[in-house]
């Protein structure tokens, strides 16, 4: 798929998500008013710094949600690459996250590289958006 194909494709895409996303939040916020939702939308920033399609694409999607009080967290280059310092053929990411999964490597994550706040390889802001919601072991 062409890059301007791949980018028209994700756009439509975030757009459908989009209605999904508002029609799950209107359920829950019927059920009661004490509710809150927090809408975090997840992206590999994939080869941001070497393609400008990817790198349009990702500001489009920050900009996206930065309209919409979305929280927008970020795994550079990839969720693979942050987490397991890789990055996995598509037919083995089932293999290794479940590999991960089950040996509680998660531990073992360096908390400064889930906290960047600048995008450089093998790192995420994820903490930085969580750290707001949750409180830490």
């Amino acid at each position: 798929m062409s890059d301007s194909l791949r980018s028209l494709w994700m756009e439509k895409a975030i757009k459908n998500k989009e209605k999904s996303v508002k029609k799950l939040i209107s359920q829950y916020s019927s059920v009661s008013r004490q509710n809150r939702t927090e809408v975090i939308y997840c992206f590999d920033t994939d080869k941001y710094d070497t393609s400008q399609e990817d790198c349009s694409f990702f500001e489009t999607i920050r900009s996206f949600c930065a309209k919409r009080n979305y929280h927008f967290v970020w795994f550079c280059q990839d969720i693979e690459q942050v987490y397991l310092g890789n990055s996995v053929e598509n037919s083995k990411k089932c293999i290794e996250s479940a590999s991960f999964k089950r040996k509680n490597l998660i531990r073992e994550m360096d908390p400064a590289k889930l906290s960047s706040g600048n995008i450089r390889k093998n790192t995420s802001n994820i903490m930085q958006v969580l750290d707001q919601y949750l409180t830490r072991k």
